[in-house]
């Protein structure tokens, strides 16, 4: 299910990756085929890897991966996809996403309280 996930939330950067590949002179299609296979591979078995070793790392150690996964995905968006998106959407595309962000945060703090309240209800926590 996580593979599945994870090849579905990366279709649309995948997707915008290979239309500016092929906009690209002297680009061949084989070239980005093969370029995005290579990822797809490396993908698939740093997830397989990250199934077997996820229950021999501590927790500490998996707050730092998170932490990094999501600087990695800020520096992505801030990097890339804001730009293009400005660029394409306008002014207002800063706007929307300035008012999303703390919405999603709040949104994801509720969900996170609400886990631990179902957990110290049903004994998993003390």
């Amino acid at each position: 299910m996580l593979l599945v996930a994870v090849a579905v939330g990366n279709m649309p950067e995948a997707v915008a990756g290979a239309a500016s590949m092929r906009s690209q002179p002297h680009f061949a299609p084989r070239r980005a085929f093969l370029m995005w296979s290579a990822t797809a591979t490396s993908l698939v078995l740093v997830v397989i890897a990250s199934h077997l070793l996820a229950d021999q790392i501590p927790d500490a150690a998996i707050g730092m991966i998170q932490a990094f996964a999501g600087g990695a995905t800020i520096a992505v968006l801030a990097d890339s996809l804001m730009p293009e998106a400005y660029r394409e959407g306008g002014w207002w595309v800063g706007l929307s996403t300035s008012l999303r962000i703390p919405r999603r945060i709040r949104a994801r703090s509720v969900t996170l309280m609400t886990e631990q309240n179902i957990c110290r209800t049903e004994g998993f926590v003390n």
